[in-house]
């Protein structure tokens, strides 16, 4: 039984707050955005966590092209102190400055940040001449359809951002604001409730393309990968104010946002996932409800450890068990998990 763990509960783990008293077929599961999280706070410590726990690796499976596919691989037990690095080589080959897509994500949140989304153009004018220094006809070439590009960007940035608008008065015209998103959680299905809510004031688009499951812009795709929906749903859910997170109109807070989603993608490939934040737990919930996903959801509330004792009384165990076939392939909609060393 796969189960992924939250950011979260590996701090506990690692500052003794928490301890797992699991079944035997319990396998703990983690990803390469736990590296991104790590490397980003600099927290190398909660690595021991998945060497104490021999927690394995879930890794997405990228076609021939680099895009992603609707399938990971679960990699065979090794050190995550020697994983850690071969992520952080590998990062260092491909270097990317986000700065320039947090402060235009931060706009169109509500921040108070203009000025810096005004100079974003020119930012990723020069990242693009640094990344493409050396590269030949095809770095030429790209330079080429970036000016065009260029000019797209900065039409559009005083067209739409150049006002300020709070997130709030955003949400108000949709019938979301004030919690009114969040109201829905008790919903038998709180995505299609919000759809439910908004569809009249959006003629032409459908469920799938609004929350992110099928975009109008597959940008090369031919069918939107599953992970890059939910990524994208979450971050919908954000926007309309179901269980929202803080700090979404800055772009110093967003990384950690993106994780949350990110983590959410992964672990629809496991039985369960394990997380302490609620508003995480919300928006999985009905992601997974949404989109016929049988993972789990195991909110834990630290001092309140009462889910060990339904996985230890086979409860847990028990459900969704006609979901499980064979080793490790599980069958979830439109997804396959394969074992890879």
């Amino acid at each position: 039984m796969l189960i992924y763990l939250d950011q979260n509960i590996v701090g506990y783990l690692s500052e003794g707050r928490l301890s797992l008293n699991a079944p035997s077929d319990v396998q703990w599961v983690y990803s390469n955005e736990h590296f991104t999280e790590i490397a980003r706070g600099g927290k190398t410590h909660l690595l021991a966590v998945f060497e104490t726990l021999r927690a394995r690796q879930l890794e997405m499976v990228l076609d021939d092209k680099f895009k992603i596919t609707d399938r990971a691989y679960l990699h065979d037990y090794s050190s995550p102190f020697e994983r850690y690095q071969r992520h952080l080589e590998a990062i260092r080959d491909a270097p990317y400055n986000q700065s320039s897509s947090l402060e235009l994500t931060a706009r169109l949140y509500g921040g108070d940040n203009v000025e810096k989304v005004r100079s974003v153009p020119d930012r990723m004018d020069e990242q693009l001449r640094s990344l493409l220094e050396g590269v030949g006809p095809m770095g030429e070439s790209l330079a080429e359809r970036w000016k065009v590009a260029k000019g797209d960007l900065t039409q559009m940035i005083e067209k739409h951002l150049s006002s300020a608008r709070t997130l709030e008065s955003m949400r108000r015209p949709l019938g979301t604001s004030k919690g009114r998103g969040s109201n829905l959680e008790t919903s038998e299905d709180p995505i299609l409730a919000l759809w439910n809510l908004l569809s009249p004031s959006l003629p032409g688009v459908n469920i799938d393309q609004f929350f992110g499951f099928d975009p109008l812009d597959k940008m090369g795709y031919q069918s939107w990968p599953l992970y890059l929906g939910i990524v994208g749903c979450h971050a919908v859910l954000n926007f309309l104010g179901y269980r929202p997170d803080k700090g979404l109109s800055a772009a110093s807070t967003l990384p950690s946002v993106f994780s949350d989603g990110s983590h959410i993608a992964h672990a629809a490939f496991c039985r369960a996932v394990v997380s302490e934040d609620r508003r995480f737990c919300a928006k999985a919930r009905a992601i997974y409800r949404y989109k016929r996903i049988p993972t789990e959801v195991v909110e834990v509330s630290i001092g309140n450890l009462s889910w060990q004792a339904r996985m230890q009384s086979g409860a847990f165990v028990g459900a969704r068990q006609s979901r499980i076939a064979s080793g490790l392939l599980l069958h979830l909609p439109r997804l396959h998990l394969n074992q890879q060393a």
